[in-house]
């Protein structure tokens, strides 16, 4: 992980956004290029002393979100590590003493040299824009009014190869401008030490250099995520962000409506968690073609992702009159062991109830093995006798362990009531999900002040960055197999808009991408943008191959790091360095 100097640099930093100037584009590529500019080999003069001297650059670590009036601290370098096909990230702030330092960019102009002459493929290294999403009123009492970094412009997209609006950036006087940077480890890399640099740019004028120590541990992650996933996504959110249309044609077009989708799920898999409603309607007849064209390779570790042979975790089974063609084509298409029907989220009136009790004995008539999942608490479901027909229970973590403030009482923690009721059945299990009650369920602009309201995991954009990458350890720590996500693209079409993301008293719950339309971010197509809060989600679920791998070795150790670090689910809002510390510790475990 990046290092940081104690002695802080003060920066006033106000809301303003970088500049967005048009830049050039490359044509589509083959689907797994991109990157990054690299300017290996080249040489520039220097820039004047001058601006030289009013430059102020420096590294920052993942997790803190630079806004304004923050005191941040800043290192000379990047310093991080890695396991073998795993990201890591920094970030790189710009500013300046006095007056605009227009025309900064940054490129590689050394590559990651390590063992040997070994080196990481330039290509792997991959810069963004941090870009400003303004909060209009907090999430809670975490959170804040005004701009918050989220959404991340990439130089050259990794989906068609085309140069997008990254760069260049104005550095404006005791204000800042943040670059993101991923490191993409290869599977094959050489152990050890590697040297890098990023040079910064005035212009064609070099103004400054960023040097990279990157160390490659001894072990290797895994592709497809070790925490399962269920993401939620829209089926007309994508091409009406986009486009304006539901299914990316003024025509209804199934294919282009799959074309956008394809590359969202691609996206997501490249981060780790699963977008499971792959279709929009049971892919049968003239639709299976299609749905094998674009979804199939993310079943069979096939797709065009950037980590070789990632595979979705979970499928949504979907179309309550066809549920014996969906299990004969997904065990066809070997996909059967991760299908999960879903037919009622949240019961509360009896009907719910009554209609869930109904379609899982539906399922289970056509076949005993496959599964239901209920979003309720154990005590609610043994309440409306349904217990006995559920196969994976996804409660909120909120009520796994609930704060001691909580008003409804009860067991510290209710890990112990999901494992009697799994040691029923071999293949029952226990899922978990984050919601609203994360800050505070309630509606736009209306904040929550409730103790039992904080500490959370959560995927508020106005959070702190360690919330946001908590919940793979909280999973881990409470033997929580997979996380249920309601929906990554609820407010999708207004998410670049001034408070256009407000919406269960939080800002960005549910809405995890930007739509990335040409005319926002260049180039010609149009690509999904990742949000810092995606990148973040990212590394938790890295976090937790580094304590699945962990635990192989000394489960207890593993168990121990992690209970240090988050000692119950609503303490999650640890600083930085402790979270860095846990890191270290389970790498240090694992390079050996």
């Amino acid at each position: 992980m990046p290092l940081h100097p104690r002695s802080a640099l003060a920066l006033a930093l106000l809301a303003t956004l970088a500049c967005a100037c048009p830049s050039k584009t490359n044509g589509p590529g083959g689907g797994g290029g991109g990157g990054s500019s690299s300017v290996i080999g080249k040489t520039f003069p220097l820039a004047d002393a001058a601006l030289r001297s009013r430059l102020i650059y420096g590294v920052v670590g993942p997790n803190i979100k630079v806004r304004p009036s923050q005191v941040v601290a800043v290192a000379p370098g990047a310093r991080i590590k890695a396991g073998r096909n795993e990201f890591e990230s920094f970030q790189v702030l710009l500013s300046a003493k006095s007056g605009n330092i227009p025309g900064l960019s940054l490129a590689l102009s050394k590559p990651l040299t390590g063992p040997g002459g070994a080196t990481i493929p330039p290509a792997n290294v991959t810069l963004f824009r941090e870009t400003y999403y303004t909060v209009k009123v907090a999430s809670n009492n975490e959170g804040g009014a005004g701009p918050w970094p989220d959404p991340l412009i990439p130089d050259v997209d990794v989906f068609y190869g085309e140069k997008r609006r990254a760069f260049p950036i104005i550095a404006r006087e005791k204000q800042s401008r943040m670059v993101w940077v991923d490191v993409l480890v290869p599977m094959n890399a050489k152990p050890g030490d590697y040297r890098g640099e990023l040079v910064v740019l005035a212009g064609t004028r070099k103004a400054g250099s960023i040097p990279i120590a990157l160390h490659v541990g001894n072990f290797t992650l895994p592709s497809t995520a070790s925490l399962a996933s269920a993401f939620n996504m829209d089926y007309a959110q994508p091409c009406k962000a986009h486009t304006g249309t539901d299914s990316c044609d003024k025509n209804w077009s199934e294919k282009a409506a799959y074309r956008m989708r394809e590359l969202y799920v691609r996206s997501a898999l490249d981060h780790r968690f699963t977008i499971f409603t792959l279709a929009f309607q049971p892919p049968f007849g003239a639709s299976q073609k299609i749905f094998l064209e674009h979804m199939g390779g993310f079943l069979d570790g096939t797709g065009k992702t950037r980590l070789k042979g990632a595979k979705v975790t979970t499928v949504r089974l979907d179309g309550n009159n066809k549920l014996a063609q969906w299990l004969a084509f997904a065990k066809r298409y070997n996909f059967y062991d991760r299908l999960i029907y879903y037919p009622v989220d949240e019961p509360g009136e009896q009907h719910e109830w009554d209609k869930f009790k109904a379609a899982a004995e539906r399922l289970h008539k056509i076949d005993p093995k496959a599964r239901v999942l209920m979003t309720a608490s154990i005590g609610d479901s043994e309440k409306h006798g349904v217990a006995g027909v559920i196969d994976v229970f996804v409660p909120v973590i909120n009520e796994v362990e609930p704060h001691p403030s909580d008003e409804k009482g009860g067991p510290k923690n209710r890990l112990p009531l999901y494992k009697k009721w799994m040691a029923k059945k071999s293949n029952r299990a226990l899922w978990g999900y984050q919601s609203c009650m994360s800050h505070g369920c309630g509606a736009c602009g209306q904040p929550s002040t409730n103790k039992s309201d904080h500490g959370w995991p959560n995927r508020v954009i106005d959070s702190k960055a360690v919330q946001n990458r908590a919940f793979p350890w909280v999973a881990f720590l409470n033997d929580i197999k997979a996380e249920l996500y309601f929906e990554v693209a609820e407010q999708l079409s207004t998410a670049w808009n001034p408070n256009g993301q407000c919406k269960f008293s939080g800002s960005g719950d549910g809405t995890m991408y930007y739509p990335g339309k040409p005319e926002i971010i260049g180039g010609k197509s149009h690509i999904p943008v990742s949000s810092i809060r995606i990148k973040l989600t990212r590394e938790g679920m890295e976090d937790y191959e580094y304590l699945v791998l962990a635990a192989k070795k000394d489960r207890a150790k593993a168990l121990a790091i992690a209970r240090e670090l988050f000692p119950h689910a609503y303490e999650c809002d640890q600083p930085p360095a402790k979270l860095e510390a846990a890191r270290d510790k389970l790498f240090a475990l694992l390079d050996k």
